[in-house]
């Protein structure tokens, strides 16, 4: 069962949408936002919604990394050539992200807060298995594979996370 203490953890979770601000690691702040909506059902259609709006790591790294080689471009072109070093690191940056999957940038983004579509997605699965799309039309505990004598939410929570990461 939740205590009162890490009840308002995750509230302060669910209710975080700064990215890189609130405590713990992103799994973290995950997991405390899917206990606290595995007691508050009526708040997870909200959650989705949030996530579907959600920016990726990858995708700030792509708008970042356009707006770097525009802002070079120019300086280049009106203020110094030698400023045209900028959108050539940046496409070198891009080009490594590419290839790796990851780089400097990324994992950057990935500390203020922004998470990777995989992680999105993650919690995305959780809140929906939660809510009960994946078992009967009626969404009830025993259609969706858990027992009658599991009736704690946050141990349904775990199981949830546990599956997601699967």
């Amino acid at each position: 069962m939740l205590t009162g203490e890490s009840i308002q953890q995750a509230v302060s979770g669910a209710l975080q949408n700064i990215p890189g601000k609130g405590e713990g690691t992103i799994e973290k702040r995950t997991e405390s936002r899917i206990r606290y909506l595995a007691e508050h059902p009526a708040e997870i259609p909200q959650r989705l919604e949030e996530i579907n709006r959600e920016w990726t790591e990858g995708r700030v790294l792509t708008a970042t990394a356009a707006g770097l080689v525009a802002v070079g471009a120019v300086l280049g072109a009106t203020v110094d050539r030698r400023l045209f070093i900028l959108p050539a690191v940046v496409a070198g940056f891009m080009l490594e992200h590419a290839v790796m999957g990851k780089g400097p940038l990324s994992l950057a983004f990935h500390e203020l807060g922004f998470r990777s579509s995989h992680e999105i997605a993650q919690e995305k699965y959780a809140l929906k298995a939660l809510r009960g799309d994946f078992g009967a039309a009626r969404g009830d505990g025993e259609a969706a594979g858990w027992s009658s004598s599991m009736n704690s939410t946050s141990e349904r929570a775990r199981l949830v996370m546990e599956a997601a990461r699967a």
